[in-house]
């Protein structure tokens, strides 16, 4: 249970030569392709499906965390997710429909295998924001809510044909780095969005309650039934402070109980070494024959984007098979 709150913490057009290779659950990355997700795992590298890593027995279920990066299917993580109308698809716990997906949204999708297929059972759509800018865009820097938000290279940002302005209600989704800077991989504009929200740690700067350095007015409780203090908060944004309707733990990984194997996209710190590697307060540990790409285990990471695929072990932790550190799309240094 520790991890279902906090794995999610873990992005202008994408362009299309950027886009990674979608591929079924039988199949493997063609080399012409330049591997999955612009990895670079050919053919004969990596395991499980579509040299992910994830090993997962026909009618097993598979979580698969990370940005939508095409359709005729769904493509999340280099993996083609087939769906139908049997599927449930929600934004922020509330249910919704396929109209509502967009590529650069960040998603959590529940699958189960069938065959060579990956069928998605529960598809979560997940707004880190959802609120007014609260400053003029410039050079790819925003402010919802008074919360900074970098944009991530290959994110999308859809206005509707003009221009983003103070006021203008915005979703924004992504992934925050540790210390809880968003990185959007979307920002649409939201014009009929009714109430605003958050996603993120409880945080008390000066002994003011907030998530992620939001101010928040109201109860906080649902924090406690989270162990990483993740939370998702909607409500009144009155300009100052977000006055709160309904608290509900982060919605990323209802699944993380049902699941064999999670393959997520995530922003990191630290050094997996030394056990200091984390997002968002999610601890990551190396497998004993942990398959890591692009980067040592000694490796001091700053804010590095990241596929991992792995297993929630029993004290909470996860625990990374494979680590590929050499995803496109890096988060720009921030000054």
């Amino acid at each position: 249970m520790r991890l279902i709150a906090a794995l999610l913490c873990l992005m202008a057009s994408v362009p299309a030569q950027a886009a990674p290779v979608c591929v079924d659950a039988g199949q493997r990355p063609s080399a012409e392709a330049g591997g999955v997700g612009g990895t670079g795992h050919g053919p004969g590298e990596g395991g499980g499906i579509g040299g992910t890593g994830a090993r997962v027995a026909p009618g097993a279920r598979l979580g698969v965390v990370g940005v939508i990066t095409g359709f005729g299917s769904l493509c999340v993580n280099g993996l083609r997710l087939q769906y139908d109308s049997s599927a449930r698809i929600s934004e922020n716990g509330r249910d919704t429909g396929a109209q509502a997906l967009a590529v650069g949204q960040f998603v959590s999708v529940e699958v189960e295998r069938m065959g060579d297929a990956l069928l998605a059972r529960d598809i979560g759509i997940v707004q880190l924001l959802e609120g007014p800018l609260s400053a003029s865009p410039e050079g790819g820097r925003f402010e919802v809510m008074g919360q900074p938000v970098r944009l991530l290279p290959d994110a999308q940002v859809q206005d509707g044909g003009r221009p983003l302005q103070p006021g203008d209600p915005v979703k924004v989704s992504g992934m925050r780095a540790p210390g809880g800077l968003v990185h959007a991989s979307r920002i649409e504009r939201a014009p009929a969005l009714e109430l605003a929200s958050v996603i993120g740690d409880v945080s008390h700067d000066n002994d003011v309650p907030g998530i992620d350095g939001l101010p928040v007015e109201g109860a906080l409780g649902e924090a406690a039934a989270s162990p990483t203090r993740q939370l998702l908060a909607r409500g009144h944004w009155d300009g100052r402070v977000l006055r709160i309707r309904e608290t509900r733990m982060d919605p990323s990984l209802r699944f993380a109980d049902r699941v064999t194997n999670v393959v997520l996209e995530a922003l990191v710190s630290g050094r997996l070494d030394d056990g200091s590697l984390n997002g968002c307060g999610l601890q990551v540990v190396g497998a004993a024959a942990a398959r890591l790409r692009g980067v040592a285990a000694s490796d001091l990471l700053e804010v590095r984007r990241v596929r991992m695929t792995g297993h929630i072990a029993p004290d909470g932790r996860f625990v990374a098979e494979e680590l590929d550190a050499r995803l496109r799309g890096q988060p720009e240094p921030v000054r």
